[in-house]
């Protein structure tokens, strides 16, 4: 990866976000629902507030190193139940085949056919209170079939393996083979199409807050987004500088797939 300059880009974005989203306390100057009323609408610059403030007087830098913290939980918890169930539902697919094939697959089209953002739409609204929680549970929910696929076509061209056969022969249980010594196999395609899922997860969420489905109690960047949609030509910089953080997120995210995909010499189709 490290001659692919557009992932080490990435990757170097990524982490500068990661890293302020850990520091978000030690940079934020105030708290990020904090009203200053009297310094509503100052525009970037303004003493004390480095990167203005908004229609109700909150620190826009505040609001934004702590809503990076909110897109960054929600991509990667998204991620790691999204690939709980792929590995659960592509692995008892692809080991074993048959009749347990046949049915996870049928099951697995169907939730294919809808387009995600319906689905989640349709789930979380369904709930009077949201939660970062419920969401997160959403978007997995919708999302698994993609990873389960890809998960059940590595698995059953390796099953067969040499390898896999002289563990049958030495007594060791299905189970026991899938978990460890094929699932090891399919890290790689998992690894790939996972950080560019995570960039989805970001989206997703972004969209839901921005269409006020999100959590309410959130410092979420699409919320910021969605404040400033009514201010754009007195107080441009509340919708566009968290937009310009989500596009940052999504962007150093794709890059990083993309290497990680060369680097780990992960098929095309994947």
């Amino acid at each position: 990866m490290g001659k692919n300059k557009a992932a080490v880009v990435g990757g170097s974005v990524l982490v500068i976000l990661i890293i302020a989203a850990i520091l978000a306390p030690i940079i934020a100057p105030y708290s990020p629902r904090e009203m200053s009323y009297g310094n509503e609408l100052l525009p970037p610059g303004s003493e004390g507030y480095l990167l203005g403030t908004t229609s109700l007087a909150q620190d826009v830098l505040s609001y934004v190193v702590y809503g990076l913290r909110i897109s960054l939980y929600v991509g990667f918890g998204t991620l790691l139940l999204e690939v709980a169930l792929a590995l659960t539902v592509g692995g008892l697919s692809g080991y074993f085949g048959g009749v347990i094939d046949e049915l996870l697959m049928r099951f697995t089209e169907i939730v294919m056919t809808i387009p995600p953002i319906i689905l989640l739409i349709t789930g979380v609204s369904m709930f009077g209170t949201r939660s970062l929680e419920i969401i997160i549970l959403f978007m997995a929910l919708v999302n698994w079939p993609w990873m389960a696929r890809v998960v059940r076509a590595e698995i059953m061209s390796r099953k067969q393996e040499p390898f896999i056969e002289e563990g049958r022969s030495m007594g060791f249980s299905e189970l026991y083979l899938l978990v460890r010594y094929i699932f090891p196999t399919v890290l790689s395609p998992v690894i790939v199409l996972g950080t560019l899922d995570v960039a989805w997860f970001i989206l997703y969420e972004a969209t839901l807050s921005f269409l006020g489905l999100g959590d309410p109690t959130s410092t979420s960047l699409g919320i910021l987004v969605s404040m400033g949609r009514d201010v754009l030509t007195s107080g441009w910089w509340v919708s566009f500088i968290p937009a310009f953080l989500i596009f940052l997120l999504v962007i150093s995210l794709n890059l990083l797939g993309d290497g990680l995909r060369d680097a780990l010499d992960v098929r095309e189709n994947v």
